[in-house]
């Protein structure tokens, strides 16, 4: 299964990446993360990474430290 939670990646675009619309959508990914993981099973492995960081002003696309650096979990 492949999912894209564009939540996180809109409330930047539209606010910027400080502030309390990226937190809650942040928020709001980690709880679905939190359900996926309560209902996998043992043979099951998830992993989780961003296409890309972003500015503090909300943009991408560039070679800055903030827009290249971004996350990977394993589970």
């Amino acid at each position: 299964m492949i999912v894209h939670a564009i939540g996180v990646d809109s409330a930047g675009h539209t606010h910027g990446s400080q502030n309390e619309h990226i937190e809650r959508k942040l928020r709001d990914t980690e709880l679905m993360l939190e359900e996926v993981i309560a209902r996998m099973d043992n043979q099951t492995t998830l992993i989780v990474f961003g296409d890309h960081g972003m500015t503090q002003d909300g943009n991408h696309g560039g070679g800055s430290e903030l827009e290249l650096r971004t996350v990977l979990f394993a589970y």
